[in-house]
């Protein structure tokens, strides 16, 4: 009769917590050794003679100096998650912030494991170059986007900007949308950023009507248009012809809408055509003069020890900045009035004969010098013929911001007049826009708020949209307000120049380096978002992450 065979006892676990039912009754099976024990012959005792091998012994060892894998899992949706992820967007968004390389991160994340060994943030977050990528692309960029979307949405008009510049083989167009929002103020945020393969003026159009329609941002709140001096954007000086951005944008919104070009760009030209009248070439010879001296030290020294021979102090040579634009004030009606005092300048000192102090002085000391008298006349000539180009250029190209005389009022500078206020009520209905009768009560109150602020040493700091930023937080009743956060929505959301186009471009080749040359377009444009739209530090950017619980859900 054959022996019966042994079954495995649920008592062999109780007993050891490793050893569990095999593949059938009659085995067992070891987790620390992963392997299957017979018990069918001598039950307990297989067991018993497995624990004392030296392979049991040894994998025992192994494991007892080792952490179970979900010692290393963050559970979702602790506060142990939560700040991981914040730690790991932040990581991200520092790189974008300071314009580091994103192969950083890869040694950072070993790193500060090592430096920070009693920190269990630094030890579980993983954002490694392609993580941070993905983060930036996936994560910041998008959230940012939404964000926009839902501040326009609470906003009724705004502006757009763009322009062009080439980075190697790529023509960049960015697209800034500019509003004002009642609790933020003025806003200046970077939408869309593409490489288009040409500049005419279709494909521009195409461009800002795609991305708006793309992002879902209602046409029927875009006033205002702003770009450079341009044929293809403005059609010329007069804003002739139906081949340019300005007019076709119209036609397809049907309606009128405010065409911004940029002020710094005709105060350059200004300055560029008046000197062309003179009989030397200026630019030319300052250019050459730079690169004389800074393109080998040696040059530069001798020039520091002349100065100090001549008993003069050195200064560093100032550069031909290939950038034109000015840093304007922000608001459109200051340009305008920037415009005017200098035509004004330029009034005076043609009447005046206006000359610098150094030139004053070695003219004087050759005026009456008879065998220069050819040469002081032509000077004097082209002295005059100077002022006078620059006063009829200047003329000619200040005629568009004129009409925004009628906001003047706003740069809550001046004592404030209701026959001001009136000629803005009456522009703003020519353009479908109504306000309603309490507008006069709102005068009233908003100037006895200035007059309470007009010695506070801080409100006259601020500029002008940061006034009206301020009065709108200190003024809880909307009835007091109603009307003017509607005059300041439509003309804040008005570009007063272009620069902001040009910090973009910057910002690009700050990014987009010889050193950082195999960026794709699409992840220059998500890091220069993620830069130019949050305009918070590291620190900031962390508080205000931890604050968004939707954002720190998001998974790459």
């Amino acid at each position: 009769m054959p022996k019966r065979k042994c079954h495995f006892s649920d008592n062999y676990t109780k007993e050891w917590s490793f050893i569990k039912r095999g593949r059938n009754e009659y085995e067992a099976h070891c987790t620390i050794c992963n392997i299957f024990i017979s018990v069918s012959h001598s039950g307990k005792t297989s067991i018993h003679n497995h624990n004392k091998s030296n392979t049991h012994k040894s994998n025992i060892s192994i494991a007892s100096s080792s952490q179970d894998i979900s010692t290393f899992m963050v559970k979702e949706n602790t506060p142990e998650d939560i700040l991981v992820c914040a730690a790991e967007l932040t990581t991200a968004y520092k790189v974008v912030n300071h314009h580091q390389s994103f192969n950083s991160l890869d040694c950072n994340t070993k790193l500060n494991s090592k430096l920070y060994p009693d920190s269990k943030i630094a030890a579980k977050q993983s954002t490694a170059r392609t993580k941070a990528t993905a983060i930036i692309k996936n994560i910041l960029a998008p959230h940012s986007l939404q964000t926009i979307k839902e501040e326009i949405e609470q906003v009724p008009f705004y502006g757009v900007l763009t322009d062009a510049s080439n980075h190697n083989a790529e023509k960049m167009f960015p697209l800034i949308i500019q509003y004002f929002s009642e609790t933020k103020g003025m806003q200046l945020k970077l939408i869309k950023l593409n490489s288009l393969e040409n500049e005419t003026s279709e494909t521009i159009v195409k461009f800002c009507i795609n991305t708006l329609n793309n992002l879902n941002i209602s046409l029927h709140k875009l006033i205002a248009y702003s770009a450079d001096n341009t044929n293809t954007n403005f059609g010329g000086r007069d804003r002739h012809g139906t081949n340019n951005v300005y007019f076709k944008l119209q036609s397809i919104l049907s309606k009128d809408i405010e065409g911004i070009g940029c002020p710094a760009h005709i105060l350059h030209n200004t300055a560029s055509t008046s000197t062309d009248v003179l009989s030397v070439d200026v630019e030319s010879i300052v250019l050459k003069i730079y690169k004389y001296f800074s393109i080998f030290t040696v040059r530069n020294e001798r020039l520091k020890s002349f100065c100090e021979e001549a008993d003069v102090h050195y200064a560093n040579l100032q550069f031909h900045s290939r950038t034109r634009w000015l840093s304007l004030l922000s608001a459109i009606e200051q340009v305008k009035k920037i415009i005017n005092d200098l035509e004004q300048t330029l009034s005076e000192r043609a009447e005046a004969n206006f000359l610098g102090i150094k030139t004053k002085i070695e003219y004087n000391k050759i005026k009456d010098d008879a065998q220069l008298f050819v040469s002081i006349k032509l000077f004097d000539e082209e002295v005059d013929n100077y002022y006078k180009t620059a006063r009829e250029y200047l003329q000619q190209w200040s005629n568009p911001p004129i009409k925004f005389e009628v906001f003047s009022w706003m740069d809550l500078t001046s004592s404030l007049q209701w026959q001001d206020v009136e000629k803005t009520i009456t522009y703003l209905k020519e353009k479908g826009i109504d306000t309603t009768d309490s507008c006069f009560e709102e005068i009233l109150y908003l100037k006895n708020f200035i007059d309470k602020q007009k010695f506070d040493e801080d409100w006259n700091k601020k500029n002008m949209h940061d006034k009206w930023l301020h009065f709108f937080q200190k003024t809880d009743v909307l009835e007091r307000k109603r009307n003017l956060i509607l005059m300041c929505q439509y003309l804040y959301a008005i570009p007063g120049h272009n620069a902001n186009v040009e910090r973009i471009f910057s910002l690009i080749m700050a990014q987009w380096t010889k050193e950082r040359n195999r960026l794709q377009v699409e992840t220059v444009e998500s890091i220069i978002q993620c830069k130019f739209n949050f305009k918070m530090t590291c620190s900031e950017f962390h508080t205000y992450a931890m604050g968004k619980p939707e954002l720190l859900k998001q998974k790459v």
